[in-house]
């Protein structure tokens, strides 16, 4: 009995394992060879988990606003 259960649990623990990695794909999502400033004022922080956010919003050369929305890491 043992035996016929080992194939389903490893099946069902590298196909959960899979998930959270493609979930978590840092590389996917984001240019990590590239570093981006944004200098503008700080509207609101939210410091939660998974991921915790910055809104910062930019005051452009004509005049007009554009709000950045930045992700961290929790």
């Amino acid at each position: 009995m043992k035996r016929y259960l080992v194939a389903p649990v490893a099946l069902l623990v590298l196909g959960a394992a899979a998930q959270g990695w493609a979930h978590h794909s840092f590389a996917a999502t984001y240019l990590e060879n590239q570093t981006v400033t944004i200098d503008g004022e700080l509207v609101q922080f939210v410091l939660r988990n998974p991921h915790s956010f910055i809104d910062v919003d930019v005051t452009e050369k004509d005049g007009s606003k554009t709000r950045y929305v930045v992700e961290w890491a929790a």
